[in-house]
Protein backbone atom coordinates (compact mmCIF):
# COMPACT_ATOMS: atom_id res chain seq x y z
CA UNK A 1 0.00 0.00 0.00
CA UNK A 2 1.22 3.58 -0.95
CA UNK A 3 1.21 6.36 1.44
CA UNK A 4 1.42 9.85 1.41
CA UNK A 5 0.67 12.73 2.91
CA UNK A 6 -2.27 13.71 1.14
CA UNK A 7 -3.87 10.60 0.94
CA UNK A 8 -5.57 11.40 -2.18
CA UNK A 9 -2.79 12.73 -4.04
CA UNK A 10 -4.85 14.65 -6.35
CA UNK A 11 -6.31 11.39 -7.34
CA UNK A 12 -9.69 12.60 -7.88
CA UNK A 13 -12.90 11.38 -10.16
CA UNK A 14 -11.56 13.05 -13.42
CA UNK A 15 -8.26 11.09 -12.89
CA UNK A 16 -9.82 7.87 -11.98
CA UNK A 17 -12.03 8.11 -15.21
CA UNK A 18 -9.20 8.92 -17.09
CA UNK A 19 -7.44 5.65 -15.64
CA UNK A 20 -10.62 4.01 -16.76
CA UNK A 21 -10.99 4.95 -19.98
CA UNK A 22 -6.81 4.19 -20.62
CA UNK A 23 -7.54 0.82 -19.59
CA UNK A 24 -10.94 0.39 -22.51
CA UNK A 25 -8.71 1.89 -24.96
CA UNK A 26 -5.80 -0.84 -24.34
CA UNK A 27 -7.77 -3.74 -24.15
CA UNK A 28 -5.77 -6.56 -26.08
CA UNK A 29 -8.41 -7.44 -29.39
CA UNK A 30 -6.47 -11.10 -29.78
CA UNK A 31 -8.50 -14.46 -28.24
CA UNK A 32 -7.29 -15.60 -24.77
CA UNK A 33 -4.57 -18.35 -24.55
CA UNK A 34 -6.83 -20.51 -22.27
CA UNK A 35 -10.39 -21.25 -23.75
CA UNK A 36 -11.52 -20.14 -19.85
CA UNK A 37 -11.29 -16.79 -20.84
CA UNK A 38 -13.63 -14.78 -23.59
CA UNK A 39 -10.41 -12.50 -24.75
CA UNK A 40 -6.88 -11.68 -23.57
CA UNK A 41 -8.19 -8.95 -22.13
CA UNK A 42 -10.34 -10.71 -19.63
CA UNK A 43 -7.33 -13.24 -18.44
CA UNK A 44 -5.00 -10.41 -18.03
CA UNK A 45 -7.38 -8.71 -15.92
CA UNK A 46 -7.76 -12.64 -14.30
CA UNK A 47 -4.00 -11.92 -13.54
CA UNK A 48 -3.94 -8.57 -12.69
CA UNK A 49 -7.04 -9.20 -10.13
CA UNK A 50 -4.86 -11.83 -8.38
CA UNK A 51 -1.60 -9.66 -8.42
CA UNK A 52 -3.88 -7.16 -6.50
CA UNK A 53 -5.41 -9.29 -4.04
CA UNK A 54 -2.37 -10.64 -3.31
CA UNK A 55 -0.87 -7.19 -2.67
CA UNK A 56 -3.92 -5.85 -0.73
CA UNK A 57 -4.19 -8.69 1.00
CA UNK A 58 -7.94 -8.32 0.60
CA UNK A 59 -10.28 -10.96 -1.37
CA UNK A 60 -13.20 -8.51 -1.22
CA UNK A 61 -11.32 -7.28 -4.78
CA UNK A 62 -11.94 -10.50 -6.78
CA UNK A 63 -13.89 -9.88 -9.37
CA UNK A 64 -16.66 -12.28 -10.66
CA UNK A 65 -16.41 -15.48 -12.98
CA UNK A 66 -14.64 -14.45 -16.50
CA UNK A 67 -17.44 -14.45 -18.54
CA UNK A 68 -17.64 -11.68 -21.69
CA UNK A 69 -17.02 -7.90 -20.09
CA UNK A 70 -18.25 -8.82 -16.43
CA UNK A 71 -14.58 -9.19 -15.01
CA UNK A 72 -13.35 -6.20 -17.20
CA UNK A 73 -16.46 -4.14 -15.68
CA UNK A 74 -15.61 -5.01 -12.73
CA UNK A 75 -11.73 -4.41 -12.69
CA UNK A 76 -12.54 -0.81 -14.34
CA UNK A 77 -15.05 0.17 -11.42
CA UNK A 78 -11.85 -1.04 -8.75
CA UNK A 79 -10.66 1.58 -10.18
CA UNK A 80 -13.41 4.09 -9.69
CA UNK A 81 -14.43 3.50 -6.86
CA UNK A 82 -11.89 2.17 -4.05
CA UNK A 83 -9.17 4.21 -2.05
CA UNK A 84 -6.40 5.53 -3.91
CA UNK A 85 -3.74 2.66 -2.72
CA UNK A 86 -6.09 0.03 -4.56
CA UNK A 87 -6.21 2.32 -7.81
CA UNK A 88 -2.34 2.88 -8.13
CA UNK A 89 -2.13 -1.08 -7.31
CA UNK A 90 -4.46 -1.95 -9.33
CA UNK A 91 -3.78 -0.14 -12.53
CA UNK A 92 0.48 -1.34 -12.12
CA UNK A 93 -0.97 -5.10 -11.75
CA UNK A 94 -2.65 -4.96 -15.42
CA UNK A 95 0.75 -3.51 -17.00
CA UNK A 96 2.70 -6.14 -15.02
CA UNK A 97 0.10 -8.69 -16.82
CA UNK A 98 1.59 -7.57 -20.17
CA UNK A 99 4.52 -9.90 -19.00
CA UNK A 100 2.52 -12.45 -17.07
CA UNK A 101 -0.18 -14.29 -19.91
CA UNK A 102 1.27 -18.03 -19.88
CA UNK A 103 2.02 -19.12 -23.42
CA UNK A 104 2.37 -15.93 -24.82
CA UNK A 105 5.30 -13.27 -24.90
CA UNK A 106 6.04 -10.76 -23.31
CA UNK A 107 3.87 -7.58 -24.99
CA UNK A 108 6.47 -5.46 -24.44
CA UNK A 109 5.38 -2.05 -26.80
CA UNK A 110 1.40 -2.49 -25.53
CA UNK A 111 2.55 -2.34 -22.12
CA UNK A 112 4.90 0.74 -22.93
CA UNK A 113 1.76 2.49 -24.39
CA UNK A 114 -0.21 2.01 -21.87
CA UNK A 115 2.20 3.03 -19.51
CA UNK A 116 2.60 6.42 -21.72
CA UNK A 117 -0.84 7.51 -21.00
CA UNK A 118 -1.34 6.55 -17.52
CA UNK A 119 1.85 8.73 -17.16
CA UNK A 120 0.01 11.76 -18.80
CA UNK A 121 -3.12 11.09 -16.77
CA UNK A 122 -0.98 11.21 -13.44
CA UNK A 123 0.78 14.32 -14.96
CA UNK A 124 -1.49 16.76 -12.39
CA UNK A 125 -1.43 14.20 -9.26
CA UNK A 126 1.79 13.44 -6.57
CA UNK A 127 2.36 9.99 -8.55
CA UNK A 128 4.30 8.80 -11.33
CA UNK A 129 5.25 5.69 -12.83
CA UNK A 130 8.13 3.64 -11.75
CA UNK A 131 8.35 0.20 -13.85
CA UNK A 132 5.30 -1.36 -13.38
CA UNK A 133 4.23 0.53 -10.15
CA UNK A 134 2.60 3.77 -9.92
CA UNK A 135 4.19 5.86 -6.60
CA UNK A 136 4.73 9.26 -5.06
CA UNK A 137 7.03 11.34 -7.34
CA UNK A 138 9.18 11.79 -4.47
CA UNK A 139 10.20 7.86 -4.97
CA UNK A 140 10.95 8.32 -8.45
CA UNK A 141 14.16 8.20 -8.94
CA UNK A 142 15.25 4.94 -6.58
CA UNK A 143 14.41 3.05 -10.01
CA UNK A 144 16.63 4.23 -11.97
CA UNK A 145 19.21 1.99 -11.01
CA UNK A 146 17.15 -1.23 -9.56
CA UNK A 147 13.80 -1.45 -9.94
CA UNK A 148 12.59 -0.48 -13.60
CA UNK A 149 15.61 -2.62 -14.44
CA UNK A 150 15.20 -5.59 -13.05
CA UNK A 151 11.65 -6.27 -13.65
CA UNK A 152 12.77 -5.87 -17.42
CA UNK A 153 14.95 -8.41 -16.80
CA UNK A 154 12.69 -10.96 -14.84
CA UNK A 155 10.30 -10.59 -17.51
CA UNK A 156 9.56 -14.57 -19.06
CA UNK A 157 11.95 -16.15 -16.84
CA UNK A 158 10.40 -17.59 -14.71
CA UNK A 159 13.00 -18.06 -11.73
CA UNK A 160 13.29 -14.32 -12.08
CA UNK A 161 9.71 -13.58 -11.80
CA UNK A 162 9.50 -15.29 -8.57
CA UNK A 163 12.40 -13.18 -7.21
CA UNK A 164 10.75 -10.35 -8.55
CA UNK A 165 7.90 -10.76 -7.54
CA UNK A 166 9.56 -11.72 -3.14
CA UNK A 167 11.53 -8.28 -4.35
CA UNK A 168 8.36 -6.58 -5.21
CA UNK A 169 7.12 -7.57 -1.50
CA UNK A 170 9.96 -6.19 0.18
CA UNK A 171 10.22 -2.93 -1.17
CA UNK A 172 6.33 -3.16 -0.62
CA UNK A 173 7.02 -3.96 3.05
CA UNK A 174 9.38 -0.24 3.13
CA UNK A 175 6.86 1.85 1.72
CA UNK A 176 4.72 0.50 4.11
CA UNK A 177 6.97 1.14 7.01
CA UNK A 178 7.94 -2.85 7.90
CA UNK A 179 11.50 -2.66 8.18
CA UNK A 180 11.23 -6.28 9.44
CA UNK A 181 9.07 -7.39 6.70
CA UNK A 182 11.74 -5.60 4.17
CA UNK A 183 14.11 -7.12 5.71
CA UNK A 184 13.01 -10.79 5.76
CA UNK A 185 11.49 -10.57 2.16
CA UNK A 186 14.45 -9.37 0.75
CA UNK A 187 17.16 -11.86 2.45
CA UNK A 188 14.71 -15.06 1.16
CA UNK A 189 14.85 -12.92 -2.45
CA UNK A 190 19.06 -13.71 -2.31
CA UNK A 191 18.32 -17.08 -1.26
CA UNK A 192 16.16 -17.66 -3.96
CA UNK A 193 18.96 -15.60 -6.66
CA UNK A 194 21.14 -18.32 -5.92
CA UNK A 195 19.20 -21.51 -5.40
CA UNK A 196 18.38 -19.90 -9.11
CA UNK A 197 22.01 -20.26 -9.68
CA UNK A 198 22.22 -23.67 -8.77
CA UNK A 199 23.47 -22.58 -5.50
CA UNK A 200 21.96 -24.75 -2.94
CA UNK A 201 22.62 -24.36 1.31
CA UNK A 202 20.82 -24.26 4.88
CA UNK A 203 21.33 -21.01 4.71
CA UNK A 204 22.73 -17.95 2.68
CA UNK A 205 25.99 -18.73 4.10
CA UNK A 206 26.18 -22.04 2.71
CA UNK A 207 25.12 -21.46 0.05
CA UNK A 208 27.82 -18.50 -0.99
CA UNK A 209 30.15 -21.25 0.15
CA UNK A 210 28.73 -23.94 -2.66
CA UNK A 211 29.07 -21.23 -4.98
CA UNK A 212 32.50 -19.97 -4.35
CA UNK A 213 33.50 -23.91 -4.09
CA UNK A 214 31.98 -24.49 -7.73
CA UNK A 215 33.91 -21.78 -9.27
CA UNK A 216 31.72 -18.61 -9.17
CA UNK A 217 33.65 -15.67 -9.31
CA UNK A 218 36.94 -17.02 -9.33
CA UNK A 219 40.24 -16.02 -11.05
CA UNK A 220 40.10 -12.29 -11.57
CA UNK A 221 36.68 -11.76 -10.29
CA UNK A 222 38.03 -13.08 -6.83
CA UNK A 223 37.78 -9.61 -5.35
CA UNK A 224 34.49 -9.55 -6.13
CA UNK A 225 33.59 -12.63 -4.51
CA UNK A 226 35.27 -11.80 -1.59
CA UNK A 227 33.18 -8.84 -1.09
CA UNK A 228 30.05 -10.82 -1.42
CA UNK A 229 30.98 -13.22 1.27
CA UNK A 230 31.40 -10.17 3.54
CA UNK A 231 28.07 -8.59 2.57
CA UNK A 232 25.85 -11.79 2.85
CA UNK A 233 27.26 -12.27 6.20
CA UNK A 234 25.93 -8.41 7.17
CA UNK A 235 22.59 -9.44 5.26
CA UNK A 236 22.51 -12.88 7.28
CA UNK A 237 23.26 -10.85 10.67
CA UNK A 238 20.96 -7.93 9.88
CA UNK A 239 17.88 -10.40 8.95
CA UNK A 240 19.12 -12.94 12.04
CA UNK A 241 18.97 -10.15 14.50
CA UNK A 242 16.51 -7.70 13.31
CA UNK A 243 14.01 -9.81 10.91
CA UNK A 244 10.36 -10.43 11.44
CA UNK A 245 11.30 -13.83 12.38
CA UNK A 246 13.05 -12.94 15.83
CA UNK A 247 11.54 -11.08 18.63
CA UNK A 248 14.60 -8.66 18.63
CA UNK A 249 14.22 -4.79 18.77
CA UNK A 250 12.60 -3.29 15.78
CA UNK A 251 14.93 -3.01 12.62
CA UNK A 252 16.12 0.70 11.49
CA UNK A 253 14.39 1.64 8.55
CA UNK A 254 17.78 2.79 7.18
CA UNK A 255 19.42 -0.79 7.06
CA UNK A 256 15.98 -2.43 5.92
CA UNK A 257 16.37 -0.04 2.70
CA UNK A 258 20.39 -0.77 2.40
CA UNK A 259 19.32 -4.10 2.25
CA UNK A 260 16.72 -4.26 -0.03
CA UNK A 261 18.55 -1.73 -2.40
CA UNK A 262 21.75 -4.15 -2.66
CA UNK A 263 19.49 -7.23 -2.95
CA UNK A 264 18.16 -5.37 -5.93
CA UNK A 265 21.76 -4.79 -7.58
CA UNK A 266 22.50 -8.56 -6.82
CA UNK A 267 19.80 -9.65 -8.36
CA UNK A 268 20.33 -7.39 -11.54
CA UNK A 269 24.45 -8.55 -11.65
CA UNK A 270 23.89 -12.07 -11.72
CA UNK A 271 20.20 -12.31 -12.93
CA UNK A 272 21.16 -12.73 -16.13
CA UNK A 273 22.92 -15.86 -15.77
CA UNK A 274 19.87 -17.29 -14.30
CA UNK A 275 18.45 -20.07 -16.67
CA UNK A 276 15.30 -19.13 -18.67
CA UNK A 277 13.82 -22.80 -17.80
Amino acid sequence: MLHAANPSGGVNETVRTRLAMVLYNHQQPQAAGDPRFPSMTDQMVTIAIERLVFVQGNLRLGGPAPTSNALFRHFAGLIMNEEVSVVLDAVGAYADAHARVPGVPWMKDAEEAFLADVEDVLASTEYGVRGRELVLRTDLASAVLVDEPLRLLSAGVPALEKIDLKFGEAVAELAAGKPADAITDAGTALEMLLDALGYSGGSLGDQLKAAKKQGWLAGVDTPLANALEDLVKWIVSVRNQRSDAHDTQSPDQGDAELMVRLVGVLVLRFGPDVPEK
